[in-house]
């Protein structure tokens, strides 16, 4: 099974570049994963500093001039060749050197088609007052109401 990892970007060149730098020094074979990144029209060189890297993950660097995340999060999805997809944001530096083979093994163990692995986010610093709302009322990240298992058909109204 091979895993693709899609991050869509904007404007965050310096966050990007340190998440993939972090992204290179996970545990994992090179051949079992992929990233993908979009670029959504930056206008600080993120797209050119992505064709300009050489790290150690194989890397599709892709353009997209639709502004939104949703546009370069489909761009990226539809050129990601993995059989299970990793969703992660620019700033979203891993914590551990074992989350690219951590989730990798969960859908390996799982391959189901509906089969999804939600992970632990913290906050990246500083933490604001309003940020600390948000996790204690339950609007960001809740991980307090997730419990293991399958999870009814999401649904949005």
């Amino acid at each position: 099974m091979r895993l693709s990892v899609v991050i869509p970007t904007r404007n965050r060149r310096e966050q990007l570049l340190s998440t993939l730098d972090a992204l290179d020094r996970q545990a994992i074979d090179t051949s079992a994963v992929e990233l993908v990144v979009c670029d959504n029209a930056s206008s600080d060189r993120t797209f050119e500093a992505l064709g300009e890297r050489h790290g150690r993950l194989p890397l599709i660097a892709l353009s997209e001039p639709r502004e939104g995340a949703s546009m370069a999060r489909n761009r990226a999805l539809a050129a990601a060749t993995g059989e299970a997809v990793l969703l992660l944001g620019d700033d979203m530096v891993p914590a551990h050197d074992d989350l690219l083979a951590g989730h990798l093994a969960a859908h390996e163990a799982q391959p189901d088609d509906g089969f999804g692995v939600l992970g632990h986010i913290d906050w990246a610093q500083p933490v604001s007052e309003f940020m600390q709302w948000l996790e204690r009322a339950g609007f960001q990240f809740a991980y307090h109401l997730a419990q293991p298992g399958a999870v009814g058909r999401a649904n949005h109204h």
